[in-house]
């Protein structure tokens, strides 16, 4: 397994303890996301893509260390990767870590 490249921050606190901070508007209504959740997002979901399941697994987990805490679409990514490299029992383990985790699954969750 690689090691993410991206900075991390020893101190977070472990990924049950996390919960992801909604993202914030500005006042023309855009919203607002922190540039590193776009970043490690951005990773997982080209890792699963690419058939690296595993690679974005290991993602989330920094992610969980550096920044609030995954959100839906890491997740989501990751259960698709699982899902499509033929392994529905750690896709189902991932969905069920997303519920854990306080986030709410959408339909990309349950179509993945």
């Amino acid at each position: 397994t690689r090691s993410p490249q991206l900075p991390t921050n020893s101190s977070s606190p472990s990924l049950a303890k996390k919960r992801h901070t909604p993202a914030s508007s500005t006042r023309s209504g855009r919203i607002r996301v922190p540039t590193e959740e776009i970043s490690y997002s951005v990773v997982i979901q080209a890792c699963s893509q690419k058939g690296d399941a595993d690679g974005a697994a290991s993602w989330l987990e920094e992610m969980a260390s550096t920044v609030n805490g995954p959100n839906v679409f890491a997740f989501n990514a990751v259960i698709a990767g699982f899902a499509q490299q033929g392994s529905p029992n750690e896709a189902a383990r991932w969905l069920a870590r997303m519920k854990a985790e306080g986030l709410e699954p959408n339909v990309m969750s349950y179509t993945a």
